[in-house]
């Protein structure tokens, strides 16, 4: 039977797989799966085909940017596109969702907090509408207006240090992808003690990086180092 995967983001990740928490993490890319899951009907009209021609249009644009690290106009052609979905698919939808988590993404990658602030209440919003109050969903977008509001309290060192334990973790997804198991070990441990020391003990993150860490005890048989983690 093969190994369980340790997961790569944060907030999105359900069922068996592990996190890798994100606590700024790099944009996904915003319409994948979009036409399957939030097209209009099917007997859309031709001006209905341009603006979704140019959505995605503007979407790959951004996200050029984005790679780019040309931040604010990527910002600029995410806002344009959520204003086009919101003509095409309705204030309250799987698309406007996504794309204003994009965007809040994208203003947490500018460390500008009180956009990403906003732009997380949007998704939270929209997702309640979509979803109820209830749903997982609702939990998840909840949590990242949570993580955005307590990034914007902590000091630039602080952040950097978390951003380092990011790519900690992303090395350790390799590691244990190739069978590095050891070396993995010590990677995670890295993070974890740089997620303990800034979020503490009672933060969701840092209960990750301590899952993440007894899966790889776990995957060598090392129960016993495992079971308390």
């Amino acid at each position: 039977m093969p190994a369980p995967k340790l997961g790569r983001s944060v907030l999105d990740v359900v069922g068996p797989l592990l996190k890798i928490c994100v606590l700024i993490p790099s944009t996904l890319p915003a319409l994948h799966g979009l036409a399957a899951a939030a097209d209009p009907p099917a007997a859309i009209t031709p001006a209905q085909e341009e603006t979704k021609a140019e959505l995605h249009r503007l979407a790959q644009e951004a996200r050029r940017l984005e790679q780019a690290r040309k931040l604010p106009e990527a910002i600029a052609a995410c806002e344009e596109t959520i204003l086009l979905a919101r003509g095409l698919y309705g204030d309250a939808s799987e698309a406007v969702c996504r794309l204003q988590d994009w965007l809040a993404r994208l203003h947490e990658g500018s460390e500008d907090w009180r956009p990403a602030r906003e732009a997380r209440q949007a998704v939270l919003a929209t997702c309640a509408k979509l979803y109820g109050e209830k749903d997982w969903r609702v939990t998840n977008a909840r949590l990242a207006l949570e993580q955005t509001i307590q990034l914007s309290q902590l000091e630039p060192v602080q952040r950097n240090e978390l951003a380092k334990a990011t790519t900690l973790n992303q090395q350790v997804v390799r590691l244990y992808e190739t069978g590095q198991f050891r070396r993995a070990v010590e990677l995670a441990e890295d993070a974890l003690a740089i997620r303990k020391k800034i979020l503490g003990e009672a933060h969701a993150d840092y209960a990750a990086s301590l899952n993440n860490l007894a899966q790889l005890w776990q995957t060598q048989r090392e129960y016993a180092t495992a079971e308390p983690l």
